[in-house]
């Protein structure tokens, strides 16, 4: 079926018959009401629905906005690939009465975007809770027997259930020719690409989260599984929890912004958590100081600097670029070397996060601090190559 044709013959009938006169109709921004506040549960299927995104796009990921200047979720990438634009419907009843009210309303604020960006999109996406987001026909059956739709194009959808979509377009179109009546942007859909328009449907129905969320589960598995990481039911548990909340919290302000290395970091804390600190002295040639006094005693702040990402990363770099300038093999004098080296760099940042050790302790710190990136270099430059980050 051509939707475009579809819409083009219906048109004629008296109900979309206005849609064919040559004028100026649809409106502004304000069509996104950017008051509203889901609701906490809305606000929960919102940020799990952008963190799956986020895992399925991440080798060319830039950046997610929950709720962004013109859809919930707004998916920004690099490489010169266009963003991705998700009008997200959320419903607390298990069988919704207004799924294709919801329809409407998505393809409402989607339309006003694709004209907005004039078809500068690699996507539009509905994306609900509900299973039958388009009230599938009897003889259609067979998809709303699937507990999910991810990424399910349109065009591929059966007959009858293209025409109600289309339907619910024009319902659309209407519904902004009257509500934004000469406020400057055709009505028409000249920039809407039925090629590019996705219906996903992610179930949150369960008794736990491993059954909620089983889609969130199978991208961080294979997140992992780029990372070259050992997969594991803990690690998978871990990482939902750790996304959660990190990203959960920020319903106070009805706003999150998810960076690539956001959803990346957790491998790398997870990786430069708990590494033995047995003979480290010997390891990094330190002799006059106490190295077991300031693992207990300042324990806590290495392990909470160590899992930031912007005192790791830089260190890695520099122990990558340290091994080409000396181009000698990797051996304990070679270690000694550079972190004795990297002193310079970290003690400023030691001081930027704590300035109340001495002289002595910040040497030591940052010998500990360095150790740790150097033994677990391999690991992260694995995480960093299969994520793409590097």
């Amino acid at each position: 079926m051509d939707i475009k044709q579809y819409i083009k013959d219906k048109r004629s009938d008296d109900e979309f018959n206005i849609l064919d006169k040559d004028i100026k109709t649809l409106g502004n921004r304000d069509v996104k009401n950017s008051t509203a506040v889901p609701s906490a549960a809305g606000w929960y299927f919102q940020i799990i629905t952008a963190i799956i995104c986020a895992l399925d796009t991440i080798m060319n990921l830039d950046y997610i906005k929950v709720e962004g200047e013109k859809e919930d979720i707004e998916v920004y990438f690099n490489n010169n690939v266009l963003p991705k634009y998700i009008q997200v419907k959320h419903s607390e009843l298990s069988e919704t009465p207004k799924r294709m009210d919801f329809l409407k309303k998505a393809l409402t604020s989607l339309l006003t975007t694709s004209i907005e960006t004039k078809g500068k999109y690699s996507n539009l996406v509905y994306a609900c809770n509900f299973q039958d987001p388009i009230k599938f026909d009897n003889s259609e059956a067979y998809f709303s027997f699937k507990k999910e739709l991810i990424e399910q194009n349109a065009i591929i959808l059966p007959q009858s259930a293209q025409e109600k979509i289309a339907y619910q377009f024009m319902q659309a179109q209407l519904w902004l020719h009257d509500s934004n009546k000469g406020n400057g942007y055709e009505y028409n859909d000249k920039f809407f690409d039925w090629e590019k328009f996705i219906i996903a449907t992610i179930n949150d129905t369960g008794a736990n989260d491993a059954t909620q969320y089983q889609t969130l589960f199978d991208k961080i598995e294979i997140l992992i599984d780029l990372a070259e990481m050992e997969i594991s039911s803990g690690l998978k548990k871990n990482l939902f929890d750790y996304y959660i909340s990190s990203f959960y919290k920020n319903a106070k302000m009805h706003r999150a912004k998810i960076k690539k290395i956001d959803i990346i970091n957790p491998l790398f804390i997870f990786t430069m958590i708990n590494i033995p600190m047995t003979n480290i002295a010997t390891r990094i040639d330190e002799d006059e100081f106490d190295v077991e006094l300031i693992t207990t005693n300042y324990g806590d702040f290495i392990e909470n600097i160590s899992e930031n990402h912007s005192i790791f990363l830089p260190i890695l770099d520099d122990f990558e670029k340290f091994k080409i300038a000396n181009n000698v093999t990797v051996d304990a004098q070679f270690i000694r070397s550079f972190i004795l080296k990297e002193i310079d760099f970290l003690i400023p940042v030691l001081k930027k996060h704590n300035n109340t050790f001495t002289a002595d302790e910040y040497r030591i710190i940052a010998k500990i601090l360095t150790h740790k990136v150097v033994l677990k270099s391999r690991n992260i430059s694995k995480i960093k190559k299969g994520t793409g980050l590097s």
